[in-house]
C-alpha cells in the first residue's frame, strides 16, 4: 500500500469522498432511527468540515421550522465520530440562505441577527428558555 506522500491528489480526493459518504450514511441512519418522521419527509442535507476546530457543519436542506433541533441521540452519534463541535445550519427556503444555526449544544438562533447573550449562548427574540430547557437542554446547562 502506498503512503500518504506517495498517493496522488486524485487518490486522496477519492478517499476523502469515501469517508464523507460514510459520515453521510451515519447521519442518515441516525435520523432514520431516532427521528423517522423527519427522515421520511424528504430529508436532505450536505456536510462540510474544518480542521482548525475539528468541526462538522451539517446543512439541512428542507423545512425545519423553529424551534426544531435534532434529538440528543442523533447529536451523540455525530460526536462519537470524533468531531469537537457540530454546527447545524438551517435553510431559509424564501431567501435560499442558511441563516439559522445551532452551535454545539447551544440554542438555535439567527446567524446574522442581533442576538442577545444568555447562559445558554446567543439567542434571538423567538427563544423561550423554559421551553428550550424542557426539550433541548441536553447538557443540563443551569
Amino acid at each position: 500500500m502506498m503512503s500518504e506522500k506517495e498517493k496522488t491528489v486524485a487518490e486522496q480526493l477519492h478517499e476523502s469522498y469515501i469517508v464523507q459518504s460514510k459520515v453521510e450514511d451515519i447521519i442518515m441512519e441516525a435520523f432514520e432511527k431516532y427521528e423517522p418522521e423527519t427522515y421520511k419527509n424528504a430529508f436532505d442535507f450536505h456536510i462540510s468540515s474544518d480542521w482548525y476546530d475539528n468541526s462538522i457543519e451539517i446543512f439541512l436542506d428542507g423545512q425545519f421550522p423553529y424551534p426544531y433541533e435534532p434529538c440528543d441521540e442523533i447529536r451523540k452519534m455525530i460526536y462519537d465520530l470524533g468531531f469537537g463541535i457540530v454546527y447545524w445550519n438551517f435553510l431559509n427556503e424564501t431567501t435560499q440562505l442558511y441563516d439559522e444555526e445551532i452551535r454545539g449544544y447551544k440554542p438555535r438562533h439567527y446567524k446574522n441577527g442581533v442576538g442577545k447573550p444568555c447562559k445558554f449562548g446567543y439567542v434571538d427574540d423567538r427563544f423561550i428558555a423554559d421551553d428550550w430547557c424542557k426539550k433541548y437542554n441536553f447538557k443540563n446547562i443551569k
